[in-house]
């Protein structure tokens, strides 16, 4: 599934093609300036961060060697077509990883539409496959349209005009931002001089695929290659650059599910590796850790030690409050014991090892009551009893 490249020279530039399994999936024209287009490039226009767009041709991805290797985002393809069986094979391991490992994400959908309202129905699947991640992705939701949405066209003996792929962008767009979702369009060099009118698009963000090494137009986001070699990725891959603040943007628009209240209350980590959980006790699915000074917007506090917050990468779960410097937070409950010989285990269970005894009068700082009724005391676990063992403040 690997693409295969092909380059002719030009006159002024270099026609690049790509391929994937004799499919021609899309060209580009190197040093070529777009009429109607202001040069903006690297001069004019500051790299704010590094990221990948991937599908299911990129296999298995080991997201927190992405992380690692300086990746903060993914655009990450949800599917193709107008059904919802057509979602990316890979699409909710890709989101759930790359959310996981502190990644923000965005989506691309690719498209075989023939007319705008068939563009709109395919809006409205990926809106659908996008709902379970609302609130949790900080970078747009992309129409794409290439080369291969053009040969099937032709296949089924439509005719695709500039206006045609303009207009089917702009039902596309339009539709997921009624929606909800902060939407834009990938396009490469070509498609900006013969095959899209940009300045009918300005309402919504540009991803453009320019591997000139600086965009030739200003645009949000540049796709900057097709081959390049990510820790946790194997083969190649396409990478991106971000021109544009698009998290901000998006969390003042309202749009995604983010807040645009800029005043939300936050706080911040003191502690490396600390688990971000699902549900607020320790049995909860782990779904991101925070490190030491990041900051967790915060949602809401249980009363008992947790606090529900988002991170900077849109995942929203429970953080136990030692670990979370923040204002008008909920102390833990203390474990006062008043039975004689009252083992603590090193598991939640009954056969688990006995790591000491309490005598009456000893305390626990309480970390958590688990599903099944015991007490995490951090340093092990009591059978929760109520003839022996109290709550309090």
């Amino acid at each position: 599934n690997n693409p295969k490249y092909a380059a002719l020279p030009l006159r002024k530039g270099f026609f690049t093609a790509k391929f994937r399994e004799n499919h021609f999936l899309s060209f580009d024209i190197i040093n070529v300036k777009i009429p109607g287009h202001r040069k903006e490039g690297r001069m004019s226009m500051k790299e704010l961060a590094k990221g990948v767009d991937v599908s299911t041709h990129n296999g298995a991805i080991d997201w927190k060697k992405v992380k690692q290797s300086g990746i903060s985002f993914a655009i990450i393809r949800a599917g193709f077509g107008n059904t919802d069986t057509q979602r990316d094979a890979k699409f909710i391991a890709n989101m759930n990883g790359a959310l996981e490992a502190g990644l923000k994400v965005g989506a691309y959908w690719f498209s075989y539409a023939l007319t705008p309202e068939e563009a709109k129905k395919e809006a409205e699947v990926f809106a659908g496959i996008m709902e379970p991640y609302r609130g949790r992705v900080q970078y747009p939701l992309y129409y794409d349209y290439e080369y291969d949405s053009q040969r099937y066209a032709a296949q089924q003996g439509a005719s695709v005009t500039r206006e045609l792929v303009t207009a089917m962008t702009e039902a596309f767009c339009c539709r997921l931002r009624e929606l909800g979702w902060y939407s834009g369009y990938y396009t490469n060099l070509d498609y900006l001089r013969n095959w899209v009118n940009a300045k009918a698009l300005t309402e919504y963000s540009l991803w453009l695929a320019d591997y000139t090494g600086g965009p030739d137009t200003d645009c949000g986001l540049c796709q900057t290659g097709s081959t390049g070699k990510v820790n946790g990725i194997s083969g190649n891959v396409d990478t991106d650059i971000a021109y544009a603040d698009l998290p901000t943007l998006i969390r003042k628009s309202g749009l995604n599910g983010l807040s645009s209240n800029t005043a939300q209350p936050t706080g911040t980590c003191t502690g490396n590796g600390v688990r971000i959980r699902k549900e607020a006790h320790t049995a909860g699915k782990i779904l991101a850790h925070a490190n030491m000074g990041d900051q967790l917007l915060l949602l809401d506090d249980d009363g008992w030690g947790w606090s529900k917050v988002q991170t900077d990468s849109g995942v929203t779960g429970w953080i136990y409050n030692r670990y979370l410097n923040a204002p008008n937070r909920s102390a833990s409950r203390r474990v006062v014991c008043s039975g004689t010989n009252v083992n603590l285990r090193e598991s939640p269970s009954l056969t688990g090892k006995v790591l000491r005894q309490l005598q009456p009068g000893d305390e626990k700082e309480l970390v958590c009551i688990l599903p099944s009724g015991w007490l995490d005391v951090g340093e092990g676990y009591l059978y929760y009893d109520k003839s022996y063992l109290s709550l309090e403040k």
